[in-house]
């Protein structure tokens, strides 16, 4: 009878017993995230930001007007969408839209009047007229519009009915936000619109498990014409002694994304060819 080799008997015994440990059906090979991937993700924006500002032109024995007024925009926008990337360069995904996920709340906390002295008839003032508006709210995922660093991601969002609220009832001047290249702004009328970046680089989308989420809270502070986006511990908001013309804001958004399953069935228009245009 022919002898087998002891250690060709005990190489075959590892051998099986290793194969024995691995579920039928998966490979041990790893597997590759393709250049161009496709999912479906829900993304979640909740939150708002408020902008306080002051207005006195009060004057002893003429017509003046002082007020605080508070303007909050909040949002709660909830949807599924199709998320796609390109390697971890660009990424791109379809529009949530949610009936009445935006709201635009404006109103006068403090208001007082000054005006002419007797025997002089007084002129008649008015106070703004404040609304509450509330509307469909729009939000998508984006490419972080910063050069620097790994390629991240933002997020934009907006009310797009509901109607706009008055002229006087807002602080009305435009924002210069830090970081450059996003946008904050109150939600008054239905062309504003809010980008957050998300500290989120665009290979964590790619590599992110089915039914697993990324979660980021976005603070806003500072003065409304140069609001500083941030995150961490919050910083406490200042309206006392504020002057005439002054405003800030102070605000709080909770950003979910989580991804649905492994690869998209439908096909979307690629952004394969976006970056070589």
């Amino acid at each position: 009878m022919k002898l087998v080799p002891r250690f060709f008997l005990i190489v075959a015994t590892a051998t099986l017993g290793a194969a024995l440990l691995v579920p039928s059906g998966v490979s041990t090979a790893k597997k590759r995230v393709p250049p161009l991937l496709t999912y479906k993700a829900m993304v979640h924006v909740a939150g708002g930001v408020t902008f306080i500002s002051h207005h006195d032109d009060l004057k002893k024995c003429l017509p003046g007007q002082l007020w605080m007024m508070r303007e909050d925009s909040d949002v709660d926008i909830r949807g599924n969408v199709l998320v796609e990337t390109y390697r971890g360069q660009q990424v791109r995904t379809g529009t949530i839209v949610d009936p009445g996920g935006a709201r635009s709340k404006n109103r006068l906390t403090h208001y007082e009047e000054s005006n002419y002295c007797p025997p002089d008839e007084p002129a008649r003032l008015e106070a703004p007229e404040c609304q509450s508006l509330v509307g469909r709210g729009t939000a998508s995922l984006m490419a972080d519009p910063r050069r620097r660093g790994p390629k991240r991601v933002a997020i934009g969002f907006s009310r797009g009915t509901g109607g706009e609220q008055e002229l006087d009832c807002t602080w009305g001047l435009g924002s210069k936000t830090t970081p450059a290249g996003f946008r904050m702004s109150q939600l008054g009328n239905v062309f504003a619109s809010i980008t957050l970046p998300l500290d989120i680089r665009i290979a964590q989308l790619r590599t992110l498990g089915v039914r697993k989420k990324l979660i980021r809270t976005i603070r806003v502070g500072g003065s409304c014409e140069a609001p500083v986006i941030y995150r961490g511990k919050k910083i406490p908001t200042d309206t006392t002694d504020m002057k005439d013309g002054e405003c800030v804001a102070d605000g709080d958004f909770v950003v979910t994304i989580k991804r649905l399953n492994r690869v998209a069935r439908g096909k979307g228009v690629s952004i394969a060819s976006a970056g070589r245009r």
